[in-house]
């Protein structure tokens, strides 16, 4: 009878081993594949994951006017379109068609989330859900992104119409040569505060922060531990 109670003992403790080790192979296997890095092959274009640069929105470099009109000095990259004209390639994958080199070299200097993703190590699940946030950016973004660029716009042509008042004045001889450039550089300075002081442009602009906030904290709740570090360090770089 006792050796009967230790076998069935024995045999309890066997299984409840084996099924704790099984539990733990299990849960080991869903980490590895929840950790697992999504490969370049299932990467989509980094213009789609393009950000807008607020800083340089909010006080653009603007050309001296010295040798052409005044006008906003941007990346080569970004004359191509907005940050959101490259949505679609969120909704439709498929659209893919660089290379990893053509993609890093393309978007030098401008930026974009694509190398936290390649440095943070994100598995399909949370691309799938940063596509959702892109594009909930890029819809709240788009209307203030728009109506800056219409704003600044309009203060270029206002100021390009001075200058070619003063060359007016000066190739016809009325000023001198220092009268000239002096008031050049008066236009210049009075069109860089005009253009970063605009009230309608400010309250775009702040739209457009809330925006990135929102994106911002959307990406921070679905990083992992391990990321979460490498997510404060990407966001103080920029």
């Amino acid at each position: 009878m006792k050796i009967a109670k230790h076998f069935f003992g024995f045999l309890i403790f066997i299984l409840g081993s084996f099924l704790i080790l099984n539990s733990c192979k299990k849960d080991s296997y869903k980490d590895n594949e929840q950790s697992s890095p999504i490969t370049k092959s299932t990467y989509i274009e980094e213009e789609a994951y393009r950000l807008v640069d607020i800083n340089k929105l909010e006080k653009p470099l603007v050309s001296d006017g010295i040798k052409e009109e005044f006008k906003i000095d941007k990346p080569e990259k970004e004359k191509e379109g907005t940050p959101c004209s490259f949505k679609s390639k969120l909704e439709d994958p498929s659209k893919n068609t660089k290379s990893g080199t053509d993609k890093e070299k393309d978007m030098k200097g401008i930026p974009n989330l694509g190398s936290f993703i390649k440095i943070a190590g994100f598995t399909q699940e949370q691309l799938a859900s940063l596509d959702k946030f892109m594009i909930t950016y890029c819809d709240c973004i788009s209307g203030p992104f728009d109506k800056v660029n219409e704003v600044d716009q309009k203060i270029i042509e206002k100021y390009n119409l001075q200058r070619e008042e003063l060359f007016k004045l000066f190739n016809e001889g009325k000023i001198s040569k220092e009268d000239f450039n002096l008031k050049l550089k008066a236009l210049e300075m009075s069109l860089k505060e005009e253009i970063s002081k605009d009230s309608v442009k400010i309250d775009k602009v702040l739209l457009m922060k809330e925006c990135q906030d929102d994106l911002f904290e959307s990406i921070g709740s679905i990083l992992t531990e391990k990321q979460k570090p490498i997510w404060k360090e990407w966001l103080v770089k920029q």
